[in-house]
């Protein structure tokens, strides 16, 4: 076999569009070319040589040209193929264009209400804090309330046992006083009938030698002048109260100056009148009509053989 030249030749093709998402790795075709050798005319061919020779430069020409026909197709079937590779691939890309654009559009969808979402929990988080210190305000508020109601609480019940204390004393204290009263009045009852029977011996004494009583107006040594009884006592001197409480014993009180006509009296003595509240007032209540130097603690007394003047209640008469 003839030795024949191999010619190598490289077509390089590149897209017009480009794509972000892959960049596509250019192809390279090769293709190779056969030359033929044989029967090439030698330096003394001859005519038929030549002849020989133009016929084979002819086959060759032809062989060149189809090899360039055959090489022609090659290459609009490979592009042809690329076309559709890229069409393919161009249509491949948009939809993952539209994909990827579907998923950025997605992903700031999410991004947007994450970022609501994170506002929401920091509004949230907010109020919550807000209200925890409220809350804890409230909680101190109440906390103090509890405890001043705690030590109210205390004192109340401190207060509620000294008062039953005291309620124990108290009722001791009417226990005492009940049984005081019941002493006074069965006292009281007793000296009734001793006064009753102190006023029968008295006023109605039996004489001796004698059962029946005889009954007089007034007490032994008293003077009876219209309808009343009155004593006069001479031997001991005494106070304004002193006197008054003696009468008071004998169910009786002081002279008014107007029943002292008839009487046969010492030189100077107690009467009925003193000064109360800045006036004089006799002893049945009534206020003198003439008051002369009404002064606190000023007593009067009277004399025989004149009206009567105001002297100190603690002198003796």
């Amino acid at each position: 076999m003839a030795d024949e030249k191999i010619i190598y030749a490289s077509v390089t093709f590149r897209p017009t569009t480009q794509f972000r998402f892959k960049a596509e790795r250019e192809e390279v075709v090769y293709d190779e070319v056969k030359v033929s050798h044989e029967n090439l005319p030698g330096p003394d061919g001859g005519l038929l040589q030549d002849e020989d020779v133009g016929i084979k430069s002819r086959l060759t020409q032809l062989f060149h040209r189809g090899c360039g026909i055959r090489f022609g197709f090659l290459i609009l079937v490979f592009i042809i193929g690329l076309s559709v590779y890229i069409a393919l691939s161009s249509v491949r890309g948009t939809d993952e264009l539209i994909q990827w654009r579907t998923n950025q559009t997605k992903l700031l969808e999410n991004s947007q209400n994450q970022t609501r979402l994170h506002n929401a929990l920091l509004s949230d988080y907010e109020n919550l804090r807000k209200d925890h210190t409220d809350l804890n305000k409230l909680w101190r508020n109440l906390n103090a309330s509890f405890m001043d109601l705690q030590n109210k609480i205390q004192n109340i019940s401190a207060e509620n046992q000294q008062l039953e204390i005291k309620n124990e004393e108290l009722k001791k204290e009417n226990v005492n006083l009940k049984l005081e009263k019941d002493d006074m009045e069965a006292e009281c009852e007793k000296l009734n009938v001793s006064r009753a029977q102190w006023s029968v011996d008295n006023y109605c004494p039996k004489p001796r030698g004698k059962q029946k009583r005889e009954c007089r107006a007034c007490l032994k040594d008293w003077t009876h002048e219209n309808t009343k009884c009155y004593e006069v006592k001479k031997n001991k001197a005494v106070t304004w109260r002193e006197a008054q409480q003696d009468c008071e014993g004998k169910n009786s009180q002081l002279l008014l100056v107007d029943k002292l006509q008839k009487l046969k009296l010492p030189p100077q003595f107690w009467i009925g009148l003193r000064v109360e509240n800045g006036k004089w007032k006799w002893i049945n209540g009534s206020t003198l009509s003439q008051s002369i130097n009404p002064v606190n603690g000023r007593c009067a007394v009277s004399f025989k053989d004149k009206d009567w003047k105001s002297v100190d209640c603690n002198n003796k008469n």
